[in-house]
């Protein structure tokens, strides 16, 4: 079996942190590194995926460097943090030396959780939270790509349509929340909604 990684940007995790004590720091990259994982080896191709925590964006360059000398399969998965039109133009500006090796959330990795509306259902079930409305199920009529700001959108559908176990509005934490929706995801499913998604997973083919 054929083994590659991919290498994520990690909310709040700084591989030259000199902060490796930190206790909240280090679960939140173990659950991260979990749930990428477990999204991405839902895939039926004959590779294994390791995920390896790229901490903050500003170590994508030097880490692309690392991938090239090394001749490595290894790729880099990073938000996009603006529209799908930005792609090839951040792509130029950034990552110019290798750009195939360079894949993004788009927007960011909330936009992902925000196409399958599902596992935010299905996540607060399982939280106990409480839903204002009996039978309300969580809309939106626009592509979760095409959603800016998808962290505050989605955190505001969280306190919109849910209470949380101690009475006050449900709220979205990125390091505590997101990587218990991650990975509940779909792989299948966001290789349909996401052009980036397919195309990193058909890298794997090759």
């Amino acid at each position: 079996m054929v083994k590659v990684s991919i290498h994520i940007e990690s909310p709040n995790v700084d591989n030259q942190s000199k902060n490796i004590n930190d206790i909240n720091l280090y679960d939140s990259t173990i659950d991260f590194t979990r749930a990428f994982s477990l999204l991405f080896n839902q895939n039926d191709n004959k590779t294994e995926i390791g995920i390896i925590p790229l901490g903050s964006i500003f170590n994508a360059q030097n880490k692309l460097k690392e991938i090239i000398k090394s001749h490595s399969k290894d790729v880099l998965l990073i938000d996009l943090d603006a529209p799908k039109s930005r792609k090839e133009e951040r792509l130029k500006n950034n990552y110019s030396i290798a750009p195939d090796k360079v894949f993004f959330m788009i927007q960011k990795m909330e936009s992902w959780i925000l196409s399958q509306p599902e596992v935010i259902e299905n996540y607060c079930n399982e939280s106990n939270f409480i839903r204002k409305k009996d039978g309300e199920r969580i809309e939106f009529d626009i592509k979760a790509e095409e959603i800016n700001h998808p962290e505050q959108k989605l955190n505001s559908l969280f306190m919109k349509y849910f209470i949380d176990r101690n009475g006050k509005k449900a709220k979205y934490h990125k390091t505590k929340v997101a990587p218990k929706l991650i990975e509940k995801l779909s792989l299948s499913k966001l290789i349909e909604d996401f052009d980036e998604v397919e195309n990193l997973m058909k890298t794997f083919k090759k």
